[in-house]
């Protein structure tokens, strides 16, 4: 999966354009106020690239993932001068009023999440077919250098009745999460992801930790403990 922007940003003439899409009248009082994207059939989450693109533009920042379920995912989030709030859905998305008379109010949002979680199959439209970007070669490049996975580590016990590819992309959104959560670049993960799986040393000492269930740092105690003993 890769995205690229557009070479040349969109002119007022093409923007009022849209409106025939949408059916609507042209206007030239209104602004963008969000956007919304999707993940094909990975997880739904906001990426580094989204958040670098969002936080400095107004409005509902919407990612749709899991494009080939019945349900698709959906993650939201509203920015406001540079500041992420978590939106309530039932706010852009009308749950029918019958409804929403018998639910109470905090149940609101999730009912307009799931709504918009529907699947709805429509045609490609042609002109995003002028947008797609290319990326065989870069597959191919990708396969030539990646070896096939030699760890066999013992893990803990796994639901295994999800597919092993969602366990991936579980894996990967994590990952994305708590590096944002403590500062670390996207292109920092990846290259210590690349080290780590490349590195015989590092095979040795995880192997080893997960085998008899300690880790790094308490190794690293027991050897600094053990070496004060001596001095």
């Amino acid at each position: 999966m890769t995205a690229r922007e557009l070479p040349v940003p969109e002119t007022p003439e093409q923007a009022l354009g849209r409106f025939a899409a949408w059916q609507s009248e042209p206007s030239e009082d209104w602004l963008y106020f969000g956007t919304a994207h999707h993940h094909c059939s990975a997880s739904a989450f906001q990426s580094s690239t989204d958040e670098q693109n969002e936080r400095n533009q107004d409005g509902l920042h919407l990612t749709v993932g899991r494009m080939d379920a019945e349900q698709h995912e959906v993650h939201a989030r509203f920015y406001l001068g540079g500041n992420a709030y978590e939106p309530d859905l039932s706010r852009f998305w009308a749950v029918d009023p019958a409804l929403a008379a018998l639910l109470p109010p905090d149940v609101l949002p999730l009912v307009a999440r799931f709504q918009m979680g529907a699947k709805v199959t429509v045609d490609f439209p042609d002109a995003w077919r002028t947008n797609l970007v290319e990326v065989r070669d870069e597959r191919r490049e990708r396969r030539d250098v990646i070896r096939a996975p030699r760890w066999q580590l013992e893990l803990p016990e796994l639901d295994h009745r999800q597919p092993h590819r969602f366990r991936l992309e579980d894996a990967l959104e994590d990952i994305q999460r708590r590096s944002r959560q403590n500062g670390f670049t996207e292109q920092q993960w990846l290259a210590e992801l690349g080290r780590l799986a490349a590195d015989d040393v590092s095979h040795l000492l995880f192997t080893t930790c997960l085998e008899h269930g300690v880790h790094p740092d308490e190794l690293l105690a027991e050897l600094a403990t053990a070496e004060t003993a001596m001095a």
